[in-house]
């Protein structure tokens, strides 16, 4: 009667995590893959934080291209082709290309309001003089006004181009960039680039996003270099790194994981004979993993890619549960009884599950966001696993009709046999050896 209720509990608990699940996937994946997000959340004013989260962000979706040719008009005529192409791509929000005259006035416009307590060591050192000569020289040299600043208050009250002066003094940022043609310009080992800046509209850190950017640079570069050739392309950003990080994750899981399943697969069929076993291992995992991801969703509000890669990984320890529980079935051979099955493992898995959420409760009280999610994504996720084999297997496996000894036992059991005829000397010896053998 009381396996009959923790069925229940457990079945209506795993149905509404995966309805809900279910939902998320229709109404787009809750995925969050800013790794800034990661960092601890700093206790200053609110205002500092969306300040700093906005800086972050926009730092984080900033790309800048460099667009090369030896010849300065070639490549300022491949730069237009490039712009025009990836513009039309609908990726990137804002694209700064060309320097127009009222970004040129801005700069004046901001010292503006203060034109008549500005001045220049020089200007200062020369009005302290009372040097008339000087002042009026310099007057003679600025009478068209660089910056574009048109208000006719200008020449009422600075006649003698003080405040124009001032501003053609401030000191530019170190940079080899120049302004030629209204195109921010670069000449370097006997080539002109063409910079642009751009933000992009999505996400840097999305898979979908970064392949569908990368395709459209390449598109873009192969068109202008097909007009002009040797256009060559130099580009930065954090989009970038994050797709190289990205594509190594891919192939590492990729490799790795094709050959870990291969090989489970193959030592599921040599030892039980069947892969129905594997059926509910998944089955188990899974479970945990849908009710981790749908708990962490509802107390943070999304769920990190770190916590769902790093996450997913450690739920497997989950199948070692599943396996205790088949292994009892194999070993039991027609006499044996799944309630009875489950008491003989269930003090060591219990033991097992509360000294991995032990470790985790502890993870989850540091600052860090990530780890937080983890520690709650790896808890539940366990937890609800363990559910499963306690709950739903005694219900469903019963006795084998047919029982068989694997081959991999008498391997097993040869070894467990040797080590139980070696002294306590001589381990103890080996110990020492692998001590000292050590690096």
């Amino acid at each position: 009667m009381r396996g009959k209720i923790k069925f229940i509990f457990w079945l209506i608990t795993s149905a509404l995590a995966i309805i809900y699940f279910i939902s998320l996937i229709i109404n787009g994946f809750p995925l969050n893959t800013n790794v800034l997000s990661l960092l601890p959340k700093s206790n200053q004013n609110p205002v500092i934080e969306k300040a700093v989260d906005q800086f972050s962000q926009r730092m984080g979706n900033q790309v800048i291209f460099l667009i090369g040719n030896q010849n300065k008009k070639s490549a300022q005529d491949a730069a237009d082709i490039f712009y025009q192409h990836i513009n039309q791509s609908n990726l990137f929000d804002k694209l700064t290309y060309e320097v127009n005259n009222n970004e040129q006035q801005a700069w004046g416009a901001f010292y503006f309001p203060y034109r008549l307590s500005l001045l220049t060591p020089k200007q200062r050192s020369e009005l302290a003089e009372n040097n008339i000569k000087a002042i009026e020289q310099s007057a003679l040299f600025n009478l068209y006004n660089p910056m574009g600043i048109t208000n006719s208050d200008l020449l009422k009250s600075d006649p003698y181009f003080l405040f124009t002066q001032y501003v053609t003094s401030i000191p530019k940022p170190a940079s080899n960039v120049q302004l030629i043609d209204n195109n921010m310009m670069i000449h370097n080992h006997n080539k002109w680039y063409v910079m642009l800046n751009a933000q992009l509209k999505g996400d840097s850190f999305s898979i979908s996003n970064q392949n569908a950017v990368v395709t459209a640079i390449q598109q873009a570069k192969a068109l202008a270099d097909k007009i002009y050739p040797d256009t060559s392309l130099v580009d930065t950003g954090m989009l970038f790194y994050a797709k190289a990080g990205a594509d190594d994750a891919q192939h590492d899981i990729s490799t790795i994981g094709i050959g870990s399943i291969v090989g489970i697969i193959l030592l599921i069929l040599i030892t039980f004979r069947s892969l129905l076993p594997l059926c509910f291992i998944l089955f188990s995992s899974v479970i945990g993993f849908i009710c981790a991801f749908v708990t962490t969703y509802l107390i943070f509000g999304s769920v990190y890619l770190f916590t769902l890669i790093f996450g997913a990984s450690l739920i497997g320890i989950s199948v070692d549960y599943a396996f205790f529980y088949y292994s009892e079935q194999l070993l039991g051979g027609k006499n044996w009884q799944p309630q009875l099955g489950l008491k003989n493992i269930f003090s060591g898995i219990t033991l097992g599950l509360v000294n991995i959420i032990i470790a985790y409760i502890i993870i989850a009280f540091t600052p860090f966001p990530g780890l937080q999610q983890l520690a709650i994504f790896a808890i539940i996720g366990l937890g609800m696993a363990y559910a499963t084999v306690v709950c739903f297997f005694p219900l469903v496996l019963k006795a084998k009709k047919k029982s068989f000894t694997p081959p991999i036992l008498n391997l097993t059991n040869l070894f467990l046999s040797f080590w139980q005829r070696v002294s306590r000397k001589v381990i103890f010896c080996i110990y020492i050896c692998l001590l000292y053998t050590s690096p």
